[in-house]
């Protein structure tokens, strides 16, 4: 779905869909991100497999659902039972993997975790939604856990993340993935 146009008292930086541009004030979780496996999980390695023999275009627009999620990043899109070109795709956009609005915005709503400190009365763009499950491993499970029928080897899934992660000693300790993978909210 398209984030949409953004409210008309939003800056240009803050209607933008663009990581450096939420870096402009997020600079520590910019900077981490920019680093990080979300950043290139649209990279050459990902493209290269994009195309005959290998994948469909509908198997195309599935692995971008994980690999580029936001509507802006899409070529291609699959509407009314058919694949169309995409009027608002942004290539740019696009090799940015999982940007951070994959994650934080919906419809130009702002969303993430509890604040751990005091937060300014007018805040920037509105100010965000407070999503209590970021902190939760269900959060990661729509990218991190294939469903049976989805992408498997010999049987075994290709993403099997989230099910691991609940037959561990962490999940029956109460530890969640970004506890080690996100520590500190690190990106």
């Amino acid at each position: 779905m398209p984030q949409g146009r953004a409210p008309e008292h939003f800056s240009e930086l803050e209607a933008s869909l663009m990581p450096e541009d939420c870096g402009a004030c997020h600079d520590e979780q910019f900077a981490a991100w920019k680093s990080s496996r979300h950043a290139a999980a649209m990279g050459a390695s990902v493209l290269g497999q994009f195309g005959h023999p290998w994948l469909s275009m509908d198997d195309v627009i599935s692995c971008q659902d994980c690999h580029a999620p936001l509507y802006e990043q899409k070529p291609f899109v699959l509407s009314g039972g058919e694949i169309r070109k995409n009027m608002l795709y942004s290539e740019k956009l696009r090799s940015n993997g999982v940007a951070c609005a994959a994650c934080h915005l919906r419809s130009q709503v702002r969303h993430g975790p509890p604040p751990r400190k005091w937060v300014e009365p007018d805040p920037p763009h509105n100010g965000f939604k407070v999503v209590r499950d970021f902190n939760r491993s269900e959060f990661c499970k729509s990218c991190h856990q294939f469903e049976k029928g989805d992408g498997a080897i010999n049987g075994k899934l290709l993403e099997d993340t989230f099910e691991q992660w609940k037959k561990s000693d962490y999940a029956a300790q109460g530890k969640q993935c970004a506890g080690c993978h996100m520590p500190d909210r690190r990106h």
